[in-house]
Formats: structure tokens, sequence, C-alpha cells
């Protein structure tokens, strides 16, 4: 038997997860990334910035509830650029660079959110979101979240086609079912010298509409609360 957290999270504005190859063009993933996540679970317990002491002992699943609405908006930014000589800085309109930039965001999404991991872990993460010690968001620091149906069930593995969650792995539906989409998540930042940071990514097969994927593979899951939910593989840090 092995435990399992479950927690609905709700935007009840807009949220954004940037894909980081992005410039001007700030384009979305259509669910959360589990970077994203596990700095959800990090600032819940009061984990500083990068702090990924818990990263290997946590596995996610992600599931769409609500796919919400995709909107762009259109900025014009001012930079400040700082001068490099005296003579620099005294001519006018010198320190200020402008660019414009397009921003796709995610209008009132709503996504299922499991971990895996052991008990007395998950109960004290259980506790972290009922009571996060500092405000939590999901993707930009202002896009405001509400966490509901926190729970921790019991379960055991099981093997299925169908799942009501993002697969890892690229995935074929079986005839019939609706189109999937291919998405190359971030699932962990690596720290290779001071302010240079690798990524890495795990490729997931998903519904963007939310309703559940049936693949032509017989595939490991999990059975929480009537649903099959299907989790990253182990976590193994690598070079990146």
């Amino acid at each position: 038997m092995e435990a399992i957290l479950h927690v609905l999270l709700e935007v009840p504005f807009w949220c954004s997860f940037r894909d980081p190859t992005g410039i001007n063009v700030h384009t979305t993933f259509r669910l959360p990334p589990l970077t994203t996540l596990y700095g959800l679970v990090a600032n819940a317990l009061d984990l500083s910035q990068d702090d990924y002491s818990l990263r290997p002992s946590l596995r996610f699943a992600i599931g769409i509830e609500r796919p919400g609405e995709l909107v762009e908006s259109y900025s014009k930014i001012m930079k400040v650029r700082e001068a490099k000589t005296p003579e620099e800085a005294a001519k006018p309109g010198n320190i200020f660079i402008s660019t414009s930039v397009i921003k796709q965001k995610i209008v009132s999404p709503a996504f299922w959110v499991y971990i895996l991991a052991k008990r007395d872990e998950l109960e004290r993460l259980q506790k972290a979101l009922h009571d996060p010690a500092r405000p939590l968001y999901l993707g930009e620091s202002d896009d405001v979240v509400d966490l509901t149906q926190i729970g921790i069930v019991d379960t055991i593995p099981i093997t299925t086609d169908r799942f009501d969650c993002a697969v890892p792995g690229v995935k074929e539906p079986q005839e019939g079912n609706t189109p999937a989409n291919i998405v190359n998540l971030p699932y962990h930042f690596i720290k290779r010298g001071k302010s240079d940071w690798g990524l890495q990514r795990h490729l997931y097969t998903y519904r963007m509409d939310g309703g559940p994927l049936t693949v032509k593979t017989v595939e490991p899951a999990y059975r929480v609360n009537g649903k099959n939910i299907s989790f990253e593989p182990p976590f193994a840090e690598e070079n990146a």
C-alpha cells in the first residue's frame, strides 16, 4: 500500500507557465511544469528559493480539471541599462531600452496535482498546504491560486490503458480517442555554477481539454478517487 496526496489548484484570474526558451514571445505551457509544482511545495514549506533537497523524494502527476481560455497580451517594456562611464550616463535617453513583449496567459484554469511519497512527508506537506509559510502562487509571482480538496489516500499500483492525467512519454492514442498533445515539460533545475543552471525535461502526452486519455499500450498507474493517475519516473538527477 502506498500513500498519495491530492490537491485541486484553481486559478481565479489567470496564470502563465512560460517556456524558458522564449524571449520576446512568452508562450505558456497548458499545464504547470513539475518545476512549478515543486516551487509551490517549497514555498508552502518555507524552503529557500534554490533548495531542491526534497525533489528526489517527491514524484508528481498533473491532470487538467478545467483547461481555461488561452489569451495573449501585448506590452512595451522600458528597461534601465547601466551606464559604463560618466560621459555615457550624462547623455539623455541613453540608459533606457524599450522592447515589445507578447505574453500568453490562461484564464481561470484548474489542475489536479498528485504527489507520491512517504506518508510522513505527505502529512508534513498536507499541513503546509493548509497553512503555507508564504503566500502561494502558480506560475508568475502575482498569479493567485486557491488550494482545495487537499487529502491523502492509500492505494496500490495498477496497470491500465486509460488515464485521467498527463502521461509520461510519447503515447499513441487509441482510434476514436480525442487527439493528444505532446509537451516537453521542465521537471528539474541543476545548479552547475554561480548563476549557471541546467534544465531537465520530460516528454508528456495529454489531452488539452482535460478528458481521459486512452492509449494503445498498458502502462503503470495508481487509482486515486476513481481516477487512473500516472506519475513521473523515479527521480534521477542527470547532467544538463
